[in-house]
């Protein structure tokens, strides 16, 4: 009996073992991992992933599934169980087979997390195959900028001190920002990864394209916080940019969005405004030089012109010891040119040719005399002669007159002592007397010219008496007058029209000034030259 007992125990352990043996296991490839489903949420709310089952030491007919809810990291959100469903299994001994798992009604991005448990018909709980899901929701990028989030700016790219200092007494402070902040608005509940940023910004009128060293861009990959106004900031190495019209877009380029978020870019960068304000100086007073070269400039020109015309006539037609006499004078004619007064210098120009007749006349009567000064006569003419010339030296014609006219009679007298054969004159004394009379006409006609200086010392005198009768005689206010009032008005009218010119060609019309230099910087001289806004002014506080 005992026997049997035995036998039965062992027969039922052995079935028992071998039906344990024929029991098939479930393996999958994650070696221990977890089973990750991630992807974009679309408008199904649906994300889905193949997890690879394999049967090993039989077939699988019917597998039952078991899971647990899904709860989301850093959040209350949770996907319930019957959200997450399995597909058909049916399992063949040995043989890998795909299975799809599908996670329906997530609300929210995020990361969720919980477990599945893949259990055999008649297996005990302990044996099931338990296997962690993670699930990683992600939201599509909505970013949109926000409004006026345009790169709009109009720029100045100087370098140093003073042109700086004087760019920042012309422009708005928006002129000298080195960079700006892109706004956008993510209205996703999920971060916003940005890939790349990538510039495409051309110069209007020189062609140059802005690279990386120009804009500074922000490093990428960047992640955007979710469901909040977001910024990126675009970085300006402003010095750098040449002068010119840049228009372009900086595009990005965001994780789960085919297309590219672009960013339109107007970016008008000028040249510092120091040199474009000695330009437009160097054009006014090219102005003021023409308008002078038109006016008193002309007359000193052709005052001197005349002046070196006489000296050269002094130079080559006077006795050398004559010249001494002359050059006093054309010092005082030239002096008369650049005190300005034209007017004085023909009629002194006139005196000194005047008086090179006169001393040519009494050269020529001394030259036809030589030889005869052994004669008492002679020797007394030519005495006189010297003293004459000494009198036109010195201005003094009526002395010279009445010195002549002794001279005259004297070679009268001598003319006759001197009678040549056949009764014929003495040729020499008969040229001396020609000479001598024709002397004598030009220091008559001289006295009988009126000097110009009588009429201005009798003008000035008046000028005077009146200028005391009005009490305006006070030597301060004249020099007051002379050196502040009329400098300090010319140089206040002359730095109005600079800022004029500065306002008008470089700070409204000049936004991208320098981008074709020659233009420009010939616009602002020809500007300069032809402003005749208050160039008159000018030239009547200047003067002559």
């Amino acid at each position: 009996m005992i026997r049997i007992i035995v036998l039965t125990i062992a027969t039922l352990l052995t079935a028992v073992q071998g039906w344990a043996q024929a029991v098939p296991q479930i393996t999958t490839d994650l070696e221990g991992k977890p089973f990750i489903i991630k992807g974009w949420l679309d408008d199904t709310k649906e994300l889905s992933s193949s997890l690879r089952l394999t049967a090993r030491g039989g077939d699988v007919k019917k597998l039952v599934f078991l899971r647990s809810d899904l709860k989301r990291d850093g959040g209350d959100e949770v996907i319930p169980r019957h959200q997450i469903t399995l597909g058909e299994v049916s399992l063949a001994g040995g043989v890998p087979h795909d299975v799809e798992v599908k996670v329906a009604g997530i609300s929210a991005p995020g990361q969720y997390k919980g477990r599945i448990i893949l259990l055999m018909p008649g297996q005990a709980p302990s044996k099931a195959t338990t296997i962690p899901l993670v699930v990683i929701a992600r939201g599509r990028p909505d970013l949109k900028p926000l409004p006026n989030s345009k790169l709009n700016l109009n720029l100045v790219n100087c370098t140093w001190g003073p042109d700086c200092v004087l760019a920042k007494w012309l422009l708005p402070a928006s002129a000298f920002v080195d960079g700006r902040d892109l706004k956008f608005d993510n209205t996703t509940k999920d971060e916003v990864n940005v890939l790349s940023v990538e510039p495409v910004v051309f110069g209007e009128k020189t062609g140059y394209q802005l690279g990386a060293k120009s804009l500074l861009l922000p490093k990428t990959p960047v992640a955007l916080p979710a469901n909040q106004v977001v910024s990126l900031q675009l970085g300006l190495d402003r010095p750098s940019l040449p002068p010119d019209h840049y228009t372009g877009s900086v595009y990005l380029t965001l994780d789960g969005q085919d297309k590219r978020q672009q960013i339109e870019v107007d970016l008008n960068v000028r040249k510092g405004p120091l040199l474009p304000a000695i330009f437009l100086l160097v054009g006014i007073l090219l102005g003021r030089l023409v308008k002078y070269m038109q006016g008193p400039g002309k007359a000193r020109v052709e005052g001197l012109t005349a002046v070196n015309r006489v000296e050269v006539k002094v130079q080559h037609e006077v006795n050398p010891d004559d010249q001494a006499i002359l050059e006093p004078m054309l010092e005082e004619a030239r002096q008369t040119v650049y005190r300005g007064e034209a007017d004085k210098v023909q009629p002194l120009l006139d005196k000194i040719k005047d008086r090179i007749e006169k001393l040519k006349g009494l050269r020529a009567a001394e030259g036809h005399l030589r030889g005869k000064d052994q004669d008492p006569d002679a020797a007394k003419a030519l005495t006189k002669i010297a003293e004459a010339r000494r009198c036109i030296r010195d201005g003094n014609d009526d002395q010279a007159e009445a010195l002549l006219e002794d001279v005259r009679k004297t070679l009268a007298q001598l003319q006759t002592a001197l009678m040549g054969p056949e009764e014929q004159p003495d040729k020499g004394i008969m040229l001396a007397t020609q000479q001598v009379e024709a002397t004598l006409r030009l220091v008559k006609q001289s006295a009988l010219l009126v000097s110009p200086g009588q009429a201005s010392t009798w003008g000035r005198r008046s000028k005077g008496f009146l200028v005391k009768l009005s009490g305006l005689s006070d030597e301060w206010l004249a020099e007051a007058t002379l050196w502040i009032a009329r400098p300090l008005l010319y140089f206040v009218l002359l730095f109005f029209l600079l800022w004029l010119g500065m306002q008008s060609l470089y700070v409204e019309k000049g936004v991208y000034f320098g981008a074709q230099p020659l233009v420009d910087y010939f616009t602002v001289i020809f500007w300069g030259l032809s402003s005749d806004v208050a160039s008159r002014t000018l030239g009547n506080l200047k003067g002559d």
